[in-house]
């Protein structure tokens, strides 16, 4: 072997372990690629009893988009669920918080004259449960059916007196019907009122929404 050959051979082993330990590093110390998380589909929650969707009226009529739930537009879940709870009302009619579940589901689903018929149920077993009154007295609004609306008002009122969310609705339900002078009558306590700061201020922004020709 010649003097030049010597270092040839010695580069090119030189380069040959190079690439090899290049290899090894490669391939052992390949990066994990950890899968990006994707959002879950959000299972439909079921309203509970300390979940409600009633709120107070407000003495302004907007407009509702008619929507008539069914399998198609309805999530498998929700309809299974709906259709559970009729059941189980038509077997036990006398279980209470399934008639209850069953109001505030249909509610959501814009089934408006099904849950009036599940919260009249409800209330007919739980007289003294303010929240559904006041879920009910909403629903009738919604339908138009405001002398029921005052009819939910004033038995709420039975068994909680001048309760403001009851005296705030009765105000509305009669601004409703153009009257007034009544929602006047009911509001004007209810903005006088500390005890339930929400609804004062609800009152005095409705008063001061009263037209002018109706002082």
């Amino acid at each position: 072997m010649s003097f030049l050959q010597r270092p040839l051979i010695l580069v090119g082993l030189l380069l040959l372990v190079l690439v090899l330990g290049y290899f090894w590093f490669a391939t052992s110390h390949t990066e994990t690629v950890v899968p990006s998380q994707t959002t879950a589909q959000t299972p439909h929650v079921v309203r509970t009893t300390d979940s409600t969707p009633s709120s107070p009226f407000i003495p302004t009529h907007t407009p509702r988009t008619v929507f008539t739930p069914d399998e198609s537009n309805v999530s498998p879940n929700v309809h299974a669920e709906l259709q559970r709870l009729k059941q189980t009302t038509d077997e036990t009619p006398e279980n209470a918080e399934e008639w209850l579940k069953l109001a505030r589901l249909q509610h959501d689903g814009h089934q408006l004259e099904e849950a009036v018929a599940a919260y009249e149920q409800y209330v007919a077993l739980r007289p003294t449960d303010q929240q559904a009154w006041l879920d009910l007295a909403q629903t009738y609004g919604l339908l138009n059916r405001w002398t029921d609306a005052q009819t939910a008002m004033e038995t709420l009122l039975v068994h909680h007196p001048n309760d403001p969310s009851a005296m705030y609705n009765l105000g509305a339900i009669h601004a409703n019907q153009g009257r007034f002078a009544e929602a006047r009558r009911w509001w004007e306590p209810v903005a006088a009122q500390t005890a339930d700061a929400k609804m004062q201020g609800m009152a005095t922004q409705a008063l001061a929404r009263i037209p002018a020709e109706h002082p």
